[in-house]
């Protein structure tokens, strides 16, 4: 059984994007990539390889939303530290942030437009610094939102969005489109985990094949059983 250390990959693939505005899955090819690391340095040797897979998109996770139980309050944890000055690349940046599930359960419903105030905001003071101000004189295009949401949390997450939408922040990015990541167990049962309110949706493959069978070659990504999953994914959609 081989085993990947994910503390050793600075990209790794998105699997299946799905849209909320087309009928057919899989209908795009395109290869997307996301930088979960603290620091960003996308040196020129970098930027060669992914131009070489024609990759025209890297969502980079611009900071954390933590619970901190000391303060009783929501936190941003890990904010991106950039080397580069990201106008020199053509590639399209999709800022990420990643909320816990802690973060929503502990936020009263009516702190959700304070939270999404506070989260909209440093989205932008990040996409306005010298790294993300314009890319090639390319705006900000997509935002996209990390959250394993439970249905306890559901009505806030997907409210915490719809709150994110009215900001003065998020008109100041152009209102670029929202995504969010989506696990299988939220796809399989949808019809109580909900769908939020988001114009595109990033299926997240992984940890998908049997970690205790020892024939497993790979049970990050098994694309037997990835390919079986898309084929259910399709039929629901």
């Amino acid at each position: 059984m081989k085993i990947i250390k994910k503390s050793t990959v600075l990209l790794f693939i998105s699997i299946l994007f799905l849209s909320s505005c087309s009928d057919n899955i899989g209908d795009s090819k395109e290869i997307s990539f996301y930088h979960w690391k603290t620091t960003l340095d996308l040196t020129a040797k970098k930027q060669e390889y992914l131009n070489s897979l024609k990759v025209n998109k890297l969502y980079i996770r611009f900071f954390d939303v933590k619970w901190v139980e000391k303060k009783n309050s929501a936190y941003p944890f890990a904010t991106l530290q950039a080397k580069n000055n990201m106008n020199d690349t053509s590639i399209q940046i999709i800022p990420t942030v990643y909320i816990t599930n802690q973060t929503l359960k502990n936020t009263s419903t009516h702190s959700i437009p304070k939270l999404a105030q506070e989260i909209s905001s440093k989205i932008y003071r990040l996409c306005s610094s010298r790294f993300y101000q314009h890319l090639n004189n390319k705006l900000i295009h997509e935002i996209q939102f990390d959250c394993d949401w439970t249905l306890t949390t559901k009505e806030k997450y997907f409210s915490l969005i719809e709150e994110i939408r009215k900001t003065e922040s998020y008109g100041k990015l152009n209102n670029p489109k929202i995504s969010s990541t989506i696990r299988l167990h939220q796809v399989k049962y949808f019809e109580k985990t909900g769908v939020p309110p988001v114009d595109k949706a990033m299926l997240m493959f992984y940890n998908v094949g049997k970690i205790t069978d020892i024939e497993t070659e790979n049970s990050i990504l098994d694309l037997k059983t990835v390919a079986l999953l898309k084929e259910i994914v399709g039929k629901i959609a």
